[in-house]
């Protein structure tokens, strides 16, 4: 009987390189990957609310009050810049307004009409606010080739638009299980023999 290291160097030195395939993003997942990804864009690419809630610019933070003068919905384009004094109604993803840097929750806060008052006095600039590539800057390496693809990484992976991707054939593995005291799953047991569940787990 071999050792295990002696039995996988010994599948090591009989095998050869995996093909390279490129197949659509979604179907890469548990395969390794076969080219480095690098992030052709900003992500996000634009500074966007975290929250649900109020944009506004900070130095308007000790203001009496500030008036609400609209709404900006996710995917909406958002280029009517804020005024001093003003804030809009913004909701999760939403792209900032010019002029905003902050984003007060709307739990935090109290409306008459338009007026709106901000109750959390702890607010530092940039709160609530998810920052164009904080999460990662166009060129930069996202995942490195030999990465075995999980779910996660396919998700960020398609968020950066790419809908193909080169990945390695994934190898075709045969077990061969042997022996005078194994019987198959289904099989009435004979005394003195073990049930082999090896060739229901690959």
């Amino acid at each position: 009987m071999i050792s295990v290291e002696e039995a996988l160097q010994i599948i090591r030195n009989n095998t050869s390189p995996s093909l390279i395939e490129t197949v659509p993003t979604h179907k890469a997942i548990l395969h390794v990957l076969a080219e480095d990804i690098f992030a052709p864009m900003d992500i996000p690419q634009f500074n966007n609310s975290a929250m649900d809630g109020y944009a506004f610019r900070f130095t308007d933070f000790f203001n009496n009050y500030l008036i609400v003068t609209g709404e900006i919905a996710a995917g909406d384009a958002a280029d009517i810049a804020l005024r001093t004094g003003e804030a809009k109604r913004i909701f999760t993803g939403a792209k900032m307004p010019p002029g905003a840097n902050t984003v007060v929750m709307q739990e935090h806060v109290k409306t008459d009409g338009s007026k709106l008052t901000i109750e959390n006095r702890e607010l530092q600039q940039g709160s609530n606010v998810r920052l164009r590539g904080s999460q990662i800057q166009m060129g930069e390496l996202a995942v490195s080739k030999g990465f075995y693809l999980n779910a996660a990484a396919i998700g960020f992976i398609a968020s950066m638009g790419y809908d193909k991707i080169s990945v390695y054939r994934k190898p075709k593995i045969h077990i061969i299980v042997t022996g005078n005291e194994l019987m198959a799953p289904g099989e009435k047991l004979v005394d003195g023999k073990f049930m082999n569940p090896i060739p229901l787990c690959y």
